[in-house]
């Protein structure tokens, strides 16, 4: 293990509700790599279920990483729904949309974290930064209130952190500019605090690959009757967000708070971060462009 550098390494998690679990996930992967190179983070940051993350990876932060990660999984996969959200049937559609505005309300731009001094910053996201969509992210050929919901939500969730990283690279790059006009600009931002700071990014492969979870575990569980073995919550939640709809998955995916669908995001979590990972075999592959 690398001695710890003095350099302040922060994370931020953006707030995803039941895709917490991949978060929690990807991170829990990188962790132990980090501590093994001496940059195991100190600042956390996070909104809605990304400030479970936060809170949780912070509280066992006196663990060595392995431990740490292996306590946050173990938490997240006791997670049911009724410890989350009431009951669906007695308030229906109006508990759904409540807590789909909460979490539409909360994003965890990189500004606090960056504010909080780090010098470099991982960024844990549950869509990736180029928008390749999978089929789960399909137009309905008649948009109707649920796409218009999983747009709002992906906007207010994705699309901000996106920008917050490409904002970021553009300024990692002008500041590492080699020309007369760079050295001006690294004068002028350095009197504003402002300096380059490399950053890891985890994100799915494919936009709309969780939505694409979630309709598969739906469909295993509560699919073809066999809704009738089990809880009335899921299957009345599925029709409420769009039954059949293609964007009812990307909805679903943020209320899922059944267990085999936690785990099976946690494990695409674990996946990508992995596949990350790979892109420095000796290192951990920090970037300073998008």
């Amino acid at each position: 293990m690398a001695k710890a550098t003095s350099e302040s390494v922060g994370v931020v998690f953006v707030g995803a509700g039941a895709r917490g679990a991949y978060e929690a996930g990807a991170f829990a992967e990188l962790l132990p790599v980090l501590e093994a190179h001496g940059r195991r983070p100190t600042v956390f940051v996070g909104t809605s279920a990304g400030a479970i993350n936060a809170v949780l990876f912070a509280s066992f932060a006196h663990l060595p990483a392995q431990e740490a990660a292996d306590r946050v999984l173990a938490l997240w996969r006791q997670v049911e729904r009724e410890q989350v959200i009431r009951p669906v049937l007695p308030s229906g559609l109006v508990a759904v949309a409540r807590y789909l505005a909460q979490v539409a309300g909360l994003n965890a731009p990189i500004k606090p974290a960056i504010a909080l001094g780090v010098d470099r910053i991982i960024l844990l996201a549950t869509d990736p930064i180029v928008q390749t969509a999978s089929a789960s992210t399909a137009i309905d050929s008649s948009p109707d209130v649920y796409a218009a919901i999983a747009g709002v939500l992906h906007n207010t969730l994705v699309d901000r952190m996106v920008e917050d990283v490409r904002t970021l690279g553009k300024i990692n790059e002008l500041l590492n500019g080699s020309t007369q006009e760079h050295s001006a600009l690294r004068a002028s931002y350095g009197k504003r605090g402002l300096r380059p700071i490399p950053y890891l990014f985890v994100g799915t492969s494919r936009a709309g690959d969780l939505g694409q979870l979630a309709r598969e575990v739906f469909q295993a569980r509560y699919g073809s009757g066999r809704w009738l073995r089990r809880a009335l919550d899921f299957p009345v939640l599925n029709q409420l967000l769009g039954g059949s709809r293609k964007t009812h998955g990307e909805l679903l995916s943020y209320l899922f708070f059944e267990p085999e669908f936690i785990q099976r995001a946690i494990t695409m979590g674990q996946q990508d971060a992995q596949r990350l990972l790979a892109q420095a075999p000796d290192g951990v592959p920090w970037r300073m462009t998008t």
